[in-house]
Formats: structure tokens, C-alpha cells, sequence
């Protein structure tokens, strides 16, 4: 990253997916006497949504993580959930009922950046059909997490 700054001349850059940046901060010393009474600090993967449109079904339209609406909802027999990765990452997709209660795990792996769909057959983690209601599925991929709601009907 730094290299990209330099080459535009010191100013500022825009940052694509992949790239590192680093930010380093001085610690000022404290008087004698006298403690710090907080200081941050802050490790992991940070993510710009700039360029999401709010309220967007599908996962299209930018370049960061999403989680889309699934689709048909409500559904029968069968749904698919469509979800975007901007770099490689461990991705868990899960279904809950209302009550928090993991239905079924969809996904739980590494997996490359790009568009993916999983899709559910309505059953849960015993292989037997869930009833009919409503029921939350969640994404979390990354330092990304986002929860949408889906209605299951009867057959």
C-alpha cells in the first residue's frame, strides 16, 4: 500500500480488494503519576461497504461482502441463497428458527472470492423436513455478518 501512495505522489490512493493498509500510531508518554486511561488496540480484516446500495436484494452492485434476499420467498420445497466474497475467506452460512436454534449448517469452509448460491431443501441437520414459519439464516464470512428472514410454506 505504501508503495501505492508514493507512486501517486504522496496524496491518496484508492484501495482495491487485497490490498493492505497500516496504520501506525505514536503512543504520547504519560506524566508521572498519572495512568492512561484507555488506549486501542485493534487486529484483524476491515471491510469498506462504500458503494453498497441500501436495500439492494441481490449481492450485486459492489464490490464488498452481501448477503442476499432468498429467493423464492416465500418457498415450498426449495430456496437459494445467494451471498458475495470480495477475497477468500471461511465462510458459515447457517439456518436458525426463531427461537436461535441452528436448523442446519449450509457452509462451514474456505471459500474463494466471487458470487456463490447454496441452495436449502427444507431439511434440517437430521435430514428431516422442518415445519412450515419463519426462519433466519446468517452469514458470517470474514469480519462480515448479516441475519435475513425467509418463510417456509406447507407442501
Amino acid at each position: 500500500m505504501q508503495a501505492a501512495v508514493t507512486a501517486a505522489g504522496g496524496g491518496t490512493t484508492a484501495l482495491t480488494p487485497g490490498d493492505t493498509l497500516t496504520l501506525e500510531f505514536a503512543a504520547t508518554p504519560v506524566p508521572e503519576g498519572q495512568v492512561r486511561e484507555w488506549f486501542l488496540v485493534t487486529r484483524g480484516f476491515y471491510t469498506s461497504e462504500l458503494g453498497a446500495t441500501p436495500g439492494a436484494d441481490g449481492p450485486s452492485g459492489s464490490s464488498g461482502f452481501a448477503l442476499a434476499q432468498n429467493h423464492p420467498n416465500p418457498f415450498a420445497a426449495t430456496t437459494s441463497i445467494a451471498f458475495r466474497l470480495p477475497i477468500e475467506c471461511r465462510v458459515s452460512l447457517e439456518v436458525f428458527d426463531l427461537n436461535g436454534r441452528r436448523v442446519k449448517s449450509l457452509v462451514e469452509e474456505a471459500m474463494p472470492a466471487g458470487e456463490h448460491a447454496v441452495e436449502w431443501n427444507r431439511r434440517d441437520a437430521g435430514g428431516s423436513p422442518v415445519k412450515p414459519g419463519v426462519y433466519l439464516y446468517r452469514l458470517a464470512a470474514g469480519s462480515f455478518r448479516e441475519q435475513r428472514k425467509m418463510v417456509l410454506l406447507s407442501r
